[in-house]
């Protein structure tokens, strides 16, 4: 006799919470929202073996978000893990590589920037994230430019682990001595540039109360006192 799937999508819109056992039935899509179903056996799967029930390899390399009931997305980390047996949870997108179309911000850090008017976009690389803050105001005639465009390269753990340098592209140089300020002579390359990293450290991070915007406090400081 065999097996029976549970379909988590059927009994989602029928409002019955799926069995605490067996095998169960979800819809995957890709970047171009096409979706396909697949078979999971733990109804607490983790990000990476929603990774592999789809045949993908090199788990690292993806990434995986699930869609929430309010239809927001949000990061399932690879050793992060989703209780299908939960009203709503049916669905998830897997990309490879480099993507910008959906967002792994936190909603706190997304509100933040729109309620400044600050242009931004989000790059995945691998298993690297970054939020590009787009022709960043600079202090008034201290440096080459009036603006730059600034990455923050976000960790793993993040929002609970912080965000430590930043990096500027334009490489900035100071109008006064016409040189780069100090702790600025390192490059990395990542959404295809060169980007300037400022050797800024943190050692100050409260979880659950700091966020982006503790973040963009710093750099405009950095930039402030630069020398």
């Amino acid at each position: 006799m065999s097996a029976v799937v549970e379909d988590v999508r059927v009994g989602s819109d029928k409002g019955r919470k799926p069995k605490d056992k067996g095998s169960y039935e979800i819809l995957v899509g890709d970047a171009d929202l096409n979706f396909r179903q697949f078979v999971l056996d733990d109804p607490i799967p983790t990000g990476r073996q929603v990774i592999e029930a789809t045949g993908m390899r090199k788990a690292e390399e993806r990434l995986v978000f699930q869609v929430l009931k309010n239809g927001e997305l949000e990061e399932l980390r690879l050793e992060e893990t989703v209780d299908l047996r939960e009203a709503g949870v049916h669905r998830c997108f897997r990309y490879h590589g480099r993507i910008k179309l959906m967002s792994f911000l936190p909603s706190k850090d997304r509100r933040y920037l729109a309620d400044r008017d600050v242009s931004f976009h989000e790059v995945v690389e691998g298993n690297k994230k970054g939020v590009v803050l787009e022709n960043f105001l600079l202090p008034a005639g201290k440096y080459q430019t009036a603006s730059a465009d600034i990455l923050i390269m976000l960790p793993p753990a993040y929002p609970d682990a912080p965000p430590d340098m930043f990096y500027a592209f334009p490489h900035l140089q100071l109008v006064a001595s016409h040189r780069q300020p100090n702790c600025t002579n390192v490059r990395i390359n990542f959404d295809r540039k060169s980007w300037q990293r400022w050797s800024r450290h943190n050692d100050q991070w409260r979880p659950g109360v700091d966020g982006l915007w503790t973040m963009v406090k710093r750099i405009e400081q950095a930039l402030e006192v630069a020398a």
